[in-house]
């Protein structure tokens, strides 16, 4: 033993801790190796002052949480502290066979994805679909992906709360009549035009403008209302209150009168979770 070298089964030990195997070779039955030091989840998680490089075995990966140190273990398996969180070992991704047509795809990070036999991918992280040559981390390569719902022509994008919906990228305009109260629907009306003829001049319709969600993702838009008769009944563009959200107009106004045979066309100026501004840029 030489620098504070130690061995095990040998007298000239080539390193700081050489184990040498007391049969190395032959049919002996007797077990041989190095035996980590095997704890549940729960275990690792609660260790502190844990140095960088400490190998352990993790022997039961349903205790305790999958969070803070512990956040990487989720399954049985070698894992060594990096200096903020136990990280796995053998990191390999690994898609395997279930049997029944369906297969589970375990990502590097652990992330798991189900494939069924129809096609259908459902699980946790991002499936990734390569089309190029390319491949590197992806699940597919040189694949073709098609997704079912919405028609012809129409794009699936996601509003500015993440919610996705489809949305259609169109010259033409939807334009709708009405005669009654009405919610502006953003997906669906660029144009309402609106008839009081025969209404008493103390009826009130009321055109609102925050009763659906979608106007979240459509800053930018310009929308029009349009009053074609010229009765003495009363036509209100109101914000109303839907899920705490108020729409503004003009900075300040919470309603909008229009006279009759009137045009007034809106920009929607946000489309913050506190309200929806919106600007008139025309009245004629």
């Amino acid at each position: 033993m030489t620098f504070g070298q130690v061995g095990i089964n040998t007298a000239d030990p080539e390193s700081t801790f050489d184990i040498k195997a007391q049969n190395p070779s032959g049919i002996s039955t007797r077990p041989e190796g190095l035996l980590i030091p095997r704890v549940d989840r729960e275990r690792a998680q609660s260790m502190i002052g844990v140095k960088n490089s400490t190998l352990i075995y993790v022997d039961d990966a349903t205790t305790g949480t999958q969070a803070d140190t512990a956040q990487n273990i989720n399954n049985p398996g070698y894992y060594y502290f990096n200096g903020t969180a136990w990280a796995k070992l053998d990191n390999e991704a690994t898609l395997a066979n279930n049997g029944d047509g369906t297969y589970t795809y375990i990502s590097e990070n652990g992330n798991t994805t189900s494939i069924k036999g129809n096609g259908t991918l459902s699980g946790t992280g991002i499936i990734q679909v390569n089309t190029g040559t390319n491949a590197t981390d992806a699940l597919f390569t040189n694949a073709s992906i098609s997704i079912s719902g919405g028609t012809p022509g129409q794009v699936l994008t996601t509003n500015t709360s993440g919610q996705p919906y489809w949305n259609t990228h169109k010259n033409v305009l939807n334009i709708r009549r009405v005669n009654s109260n009405q919610a502006f629907n953003p997906l669906s009306d660029d144009v309402l035009l609106v008839d009081l003829i025969g209404m008493p001049s103390t009826g009130t319709v009321t055109i609102t403008f925050s009763t659906h969600p979608l106007f979240r993702g459509t800053k930018g838009r310009v929308f029009t209302i349009k009053r074609v008769d010229d009765g003495p009944a009363n036509l209100v563009i109101g914000g109303g209150i839907a899920s705490g959200v108020v729409s503004i107009f003009d900075d300040t106004e919470t309603q909008i009168v229009v006279p009759p045979k009137t045009t007034i066309q809106l920009l929607q100026e946000s489309d913050d979770l506190t309200g929806f501004k919106f600007q008139t840029i025309s009245k004629f």
